[in-house]
């Protein structure tokens, strides 16, 4: 067996161990998005409307990495009316498979088109 200087084999334990806990994670872990109540300008502020038929404007804040799926309601759509990104880089999903970026402290409106979204992810 070899003699290793103990403080070499204390970081090749140390080595070995993360390099265990790395593996076992799984590739592009997603982060945990939160649904936050707004007030804070730090958080992604959304405001939306679900459509003709629900002309309301709804407004969600959210703060962390991460992923938000928009599930529409039983043939209602997510309309896009206005984005504050607070300190995020935000992507938008769209349901035509586009992405849009809007990088930190922007606001955005789309007062006369509005996009359909399927997801919103802090970057």
């Amino acid at each position: 067996m070899f003699n290793f200087p103990r403080t070499l084999r204390k970081y090749s334990i140390a080595a070995a161990s993360t390099m265990l806990i790395l593996a076992a994670l799984p590739p592009g872990a997603a982060h945990a998005i939160d649904l936050v109540p707004c007030g804070n300008p730090d958080y992604l502020l959304v405001e939306f409307h679900m459509g003709i038929e629900d002309p309301g404007v709804r407004r969600y804040c959210f703060k962390n990495k991460g992923v938000h799926r928009m599930h529409p309601s039983a043939g209602s759509h997510w309309w896009i009316d206005k984005i504050s990104t607070g300190i995020n880089r935000i992507m938008l999903h769209d349901k035509n498979g586009d992405r849009l970026i809007f990088e930190a402290r922007h606001i955005i409106t789309f007062p006369n088109r509005p996009p359909a979204v399927e997801a919103i992810e802090i970057l």
